[in-house]
């Protein structure tokens, strides 16, 4: 599979999570989980596939940067998701979710990073 096409099936898969937890919340009545509903949506969604769509418009390279980009965004995301869930659950420690969100959210940030290089360098 192609890596944006990757970042497009990741990105909508994400979404389909973040609004099965939105539903969950509403039908409960107990939203909690809100800002692990909002990080599922906009980092996981929206942002993965705005990724994939840069990857097919500017017809980015798929080497070695693409793939730790593509990487570094979704094992971020998949371990921020889930310690979120934990910490707004109270499910875990917040001295020891703390630092995890800390790495996961640097992984982002430097996916964020790796795509700033790539449509820099990207030819026009």
């Amino acid at each position: 599979m192609k890596l944006y096409k990757i970042h497009l099936v990741l990105g909508l898969a994400w979404l389909l999570a973040g609004m099965t937890l939105g539903q969950i919340m509403g039908e409960s009545g107990d939203h909690g989980q809100l800002p692990t509903h909002a990080h599922i949506m906009l980092v996981g969604g929206v942002l993965s596939i705005t990724w994939g769509l840069l990857y097919k418009l500017l017809n980015l390279p798929a080497k070695l940067i693409g793939l730790v980009q593509a990487a570094a965004h979704h094992i971020g995301v998949g371990v921020m998701i889930v310690a979120l869930y934990c910490l707004y659950g109270g499910a875990g420690d917040p001295a020891t979710l703390g630092p995890i969100l800390g790495i996961a959210g640097t992984a982002v940030m430097l996916s964020v990073l790796l795509m700033l290089f790539l449509v820099v360098k990207a030819k026009d």
